[in-house]
């Protein structure tokens, strides 16, 4: 179950190194694994941690939520899943799972301008609303560990996980795997189709924590949707870094300043608006500033 060695004759992503080929076994395995750990957590662990994994129930109260419940069960996955299998057993370089460390300090500055824009937004719509703009009381007093908790908890738990091994590792495989199966599609059918296969598994993979919700059956196309648009960050970037700080934005937004929008959800899915229309728009805009700048240099 080894990835093979041998490196795709044309490999058709720009921005994304390319990986060596993992069999379909080895994909399976990894998958297999993360489901059913997320079973675990999702159906055992999580609804009583104190029975079924002691170190998600005592390390929030030891810590006041600042590590919360899900960066207590993400990070010992992190170390099965990515450290043990993927880089372990199956030997996967970094940077064939998109840990490119050279880009990790243009992922984290882009990840703070979204989060500074969503802020500067906010403030728009409260003055628009003539809502009075005050620190938001979750970071007020004593509480203000778990909301800074909830937000380390996607950080640096949950988004990095996910992003590693649906946009990091199975978007690449699901290329090659396309690319050996369809010799003669065109390389843009070949990653479209990579694109709907991997992000339906990241979407079909939440339906334990879906079938807690009342809203369970739009959440999975709403997750899905979200898989297509972190895929497009990272296919347009090739920095997987910034596609987990703008997946921690839309899970946890963490405004600064009170929510001036009704209803849960709402702050993250003005950010997530945002990233679709910078990778719907974002290339277009780029190409005509760099002729702008051009033009505006060969001019006399």
């Amino acid at each position: 179950m080894q990835p093979s060695r041998e490196a795709p004759t044309a490999w058709p992503l720009r921005h994304i190194p390319i990986p060596q080929r993992a069999s379909l076994t080895g994909v399976t395995v990894v998958l297999a694994v993360y489901v059913g750990i997320t079973c675990y957590v999702q159906l055992l662990a999580q609804p009583e941690p104190a029975k079924w994994f002691p170190p998600a129930w005592w390390l929030p109260n030891a810590t006041a939520g600042l590590v919360n419940v899900t960066l207590a069960f993400t990070v010992p996955i992190q170390l099965i899943v990515i450290g043990g299998l993927l880089l372990g057993i199956f030997r996967f370089r970094p940077r064939e799972i998109g840990l490119v460390l050279a880009k990790l300090p243009a992922g984290v500055l882009l990840t703070a301008v979204a989060w500074a824009a969503a802020q500067v937004v906010f403030v728009i719509v409260c003055v628009l609303a003539g809502q009075e703009i005050a620190v938001n009381p979750r970071w007020q007093g004593a509480d203000w560990t778990q909301e800074a908790g909830a937000w380390l908890g996607q950080l640096f738990g949950n988004t990095p996980l996910e992003e590693v091994v649906f946009r990091g590792f199975l978007l690449p495989q699901c290329v090659l795997l396309v690319l050996s199966s369809m010799p003669k599609a065109r390389p843009a059918i070949a990653i479209v189709a990579a694109v709907v296969v991997s992000q339906a598994l990241f979407a079909v993979t939440h339906v334990f924590f879906n079938a807690r919700q009342p809203e369970g059956q739009w959440l999975l196309l709403a997750q899905f949707t979200m898989g297509l648009a972190f895929a497009g960050v990272y296919l347009r970037t090739g920095n997987l870094f910034l596609a987990m700080g703008l997946h921690a934005l839309v899970n946890n937004p963490s405004p600064l300043l009170t929510d001036p929008f009704p209803g849960p959800g709402v702050q993250g899915a003005i950010i997530f608006l945002g990233i679709l229309i910078a990778v719907i728009f974002g290339p277009w805009f780029v190409g005509w500033l760099r002729r702008y700048v051009k033009r505006a240099d060969t001019t006399p």
